[in-house]
């Protein structure tokens, strides 16, 4: 059960009974049959997250509303309405008065489940921004950038050499526990996906450090990116969110202190540029402006080596039979191929990377396509970059 206090409010007994069985497992529900009661009782319990219907006898959901709104002790309640009466005028209303969302009976347990996940993830956001804003945030100087990837690590490096931030880096846990030690760094950023611990672990152990590490701005730099996993950043106290392929002025911002809204990263990431693309030319255009020439042949040259040698311990750990470790390389291999523009090949190995349970076939079959697009891709990516093919 998550740590949460439910409100319900209804006048039927009927939508209480069905709402509660939705969220009965999703954490603390209690609930009241009139607008009275409900401000009696996120008085004495107050909640995280308030259904509320809008139509009620003696004070009504617009009122009840505005009552939690005005009270400190209740005003940062997430406040969805779930009412019978959903035209547009009602919804304004609604919206108008404070609260989150709006959503209209007959009551759907599945949508009522899916709302709450969200409404959660905005509080919690609402609330790790505020402790984000007490952090150092304009005055970052020392950064330490923790990740496994040798091409994600130069390309990092590179962005925020730009901006003359004096830089450490990491290949795993171990390293940047140790570098945080020993080291006061104003920001850092922070692969969720390490040989050795999540970056959730990691963070973990940082704020429980003695002293000014433990309130270093920490940012997940991450191709994982979704709501659940959003949800999973803020609650272990991350900072801010940079998907990969990396977008250099949106690290730019985050590592500077900006606020970016943490709710718009899903749309945002950076697409891959669609199944059919051997080359994604948004990605391609940012890779251009934002390196020099001399800079994306060394970039390439590494490229093509790493991937190279991704495919054949991809191989190795097929040939054993090793799920998790043909998913873990996969993950690696596609973010490389997502910093290098490579849409398609980093498609295939995105599915490689999501299911530990594929069948051995299938797998194999992936395996093989990767191989196959390696020269096409090659060849279209040093088109791009007008550079000599190197293989």
């Amino acid at each position: 059960m998550i740590d949460v206090n439910i409100l319900i409010v209804d006048d039927e007994p009927a939508n209480i009974q069905v709402l509660h069985a939705s969220l009965k497992d999703m954490g603390r529900v209690q609930f009241a049959t009139n607008g009275q009661k409900a401000i009696e009782i996120a008085k004495e319990t107050p909640p995280d997250i308030v259904f509320l219907d809008l139509v009620m006898p003696g004070m009504d959901g617009l009122e009840v509303c505005d009552a939690l709104k005005n009270n400190p002790s209740t005003q940062n309640a997430t406040i969805i309405f779930v009412s019978g009466d959903a035209d547009e005028d009602q919804i304004e209303k609604a919206l108008a008065a404070g609260a989150f969302d709006f959503m209209s009976k007959p009551i759907i347990p599945v949508l009522i489940r899916h709302r709450m996940k969200i409404a959660l993830m905005h509080g919690r956001l609402q609330q790790q921004e505020t402790i984000s804003s007490t952090r150092k945030a304009t005055t970052v100087q020392n950064v330490l950038i923790v990740e496994d990837g040798e091409i994600n690590r130069m390309i990092i490096s590179e962005v925020l050499k730009q901006k003359n931030y004096e830089i450490a880096t990491a290949a795993t846990a171990k390293e940047a526990l140790q570098l945080a030690k020993e080291q006061l760094f104003d920001c850092i950023l922070l692969d969720i996906h390490l040989p050795d611990m999540t970056g959730l672990k990691v963070i973990q152990h940082i704020r429980e450090m003695p002293g000014e590490i433990s309130k270093a701005r920490i940012i997940a730099v991450t191709g994982d990116v979704t709501l659940e996993s959003l949800n999973d950043y803020s609650t272990a106290g991350f900072d801010g969110v940079s998907p990969k392929p990396i977008d250099p002025d949106k690290l730019l911002a985050l590592v500077a202190g900006e606020q970016v809204d943490m709710e718009d990263l899903i749309a945002s990431a950076p697409d891959a540029g669609g199944p059919d693309l051997l080359i994604a030319p948004e990605r391609m255009s940012i890779l251009k402006q934002t390196y020099r020439k001399d800079k994306l042949n060394e970039l390439y040259d590494l490229f093509v080596s790493e991937v190279s040698t991704y495919l054949k311990v991809l191989k190795d750990f097929h040939t054993n039979d090793d799920a998790v470790g043909v998913t873990q390389t996969a993950h690696r291999l596609k973010s490389a191929l997502g910093h290098f523009a490579c849409a398609k090949m980093q498609n295939v190995a995105e599915l490689l990377s999501k299911d530990i349970d594929l069948p051995v076939k299938e797998r194999e079959r992936l395996i093989h396509v990767l191989e196959d697009q390696l020269s096409p891709t090659l060849k279209a990516l040093t088109g791009a970059l007008d550079i000599k093919e190197k293989v």
